[in-house]
């Protein structure tokens, strides 16, 4: 199946993430919520809290931000989604108080440049990031994959995950021909079906739109094979508002918690909310969420390894792993579930 104009311009949206904008139309929950750890003395909101602006891309992993208005009404808070183009974007946005909560990447949080002010409050998703070839690529092992042309972002997510990984399976990433895209997105998927590349390192749905248009099969070899387990997204909160509303963050963290285990156990509900909020064809949705983990737990262990990964790597000047670790809170996650600190990642 080839790929009409139109499609790879829904593909292009979902790239490059969209323009900044409000959005979420109306999502409902058609199924009884899924069951979560919860704690039995939730507090309630303060005085004045108000419209609690959240951020996030408009992407299969950030669905739990998508719908986060509606899993909040539960809690008697009221909550306004935007949607931006890129994670850089969101922090930035974060921090300067301008959203109260944000997805963000384990990426961008750990590069030299991240802006202050902020505390990682939860996790989001590891995936949604892969190698995807040929059909007729024969790649059974790293081995397979010298010499041939894979299309990269150079120092995005997958491009680091598989420097990592492959060097821990011992084969040089270098042995493969980058062929270096400034995004990803129609330019890449016209160059592999018109056998120009023979894969790409990808993000979703770049990766599933490559599959489902028959240029591409996700390959055998893990990527996230590495000791950042492919970690991808985090929620950010401003450190002000944390500070001003500590009892409203617990309990948007409470209806995060929710958004997440309803979206692993209702698939199908996150593949019509994208549908909805997006217009990607549904079999595209279906077909990331192979590659996708939804996850509200935060892991140390993954958010240190990505920042150390990124100063060994050249792409942080420095590591950042203890400002990172300085900007794990648990206390919400905690507060929100009833759990202990291991428990929710740590």
């Amino acid at each position: 199946m080839q790929l009409s104009v139109a499609v790879l311009a829904a593909a292009a949206l979902l790239a490059a993430c969209g323009g900044d904008s409000e959005g979420s139309v109306g999502f409902e929950l058609k199924h009884e919520a899924a069951e979560s750890p919860a704690a039995t003395d939730l507090p309630e909101a303060e005085d004045g809290v108000g419209t609690i602006k959240i951020a996030s891309l408009p992407i299969p992993h950030n669905a739990q931000f998508i719908a986060l208005p509606e899993f909040a009404k539960k809690y008697g808070l009221d909550v306004e989604w935007q949607s931006f183009q890129r994670y850089s974007d969101t922090q930035l946005a974060v921090a300067k108080g301008d959203v109260a909560v944000a997805a963000a990447g384990y990426h961008t949080v750990a590069l030299d440049t991240a802006p202050t002010g902020v505390s990682i409050v939860a996790g989001g998703n590891s995936g949604a990031q892969a190698l995807v070839l040929r059909p007729d690529a024969e790649v059974d092992d790293w081995n397979d994959l010298a010499g041939l042309k894979i299309g990269v972002a150079p120092n995005s997510g997958p491009d680091i995950q598989f420097q990592l990984s492959a060097r821990e399976a011992g084969f040089d990433p270098n042995s493969i021909e980058r062929v270096n895209f400034t995004t990803l997105g129609p330019a890449t998927l016209t160059g592999l079906r018109n056998e120009e590349i023979d894969g790409i390192l990808c993000w979703e749905v770049i990766c599933a739109q490559a599959v489902e248009n028959g240029s591409a099969v996700y390959s055998s070899l893990d990527i996230g094979a590495n000791d950042t387990q492919n970690a991808n997204t985090l929620a950010l909160a401003n450190d002000d508002w944390l500070a001003d509303y500590p009892n409203a963050a617990t309990l948007l963290v409470r209806a995060y918690v929710d958004a997440v285990d309803y979206f692993n156990e209702y698939p199908d509900e996150l593949v019509a909310l994208m549908m909805q909020e997006t217009g990607a064809p549904a079999e595209v949705v279906e077909e990331s969420l192979n590659s996708i983990t939804l996850e509200w737990q935060l892991y140390r262990d993954r958010a240190l390894a990505t920042a150390r990964a990124y100063n060994e790597l050249g792409v942080s000047k420095r590591d950042m792993s203890d400002v990172v670790e300085d900007s794990l809170d648990y206390t919400y996650l905690m507060n929100a579930t009833g759990l202990s600190k291991t428990e929710v990642g740590q």
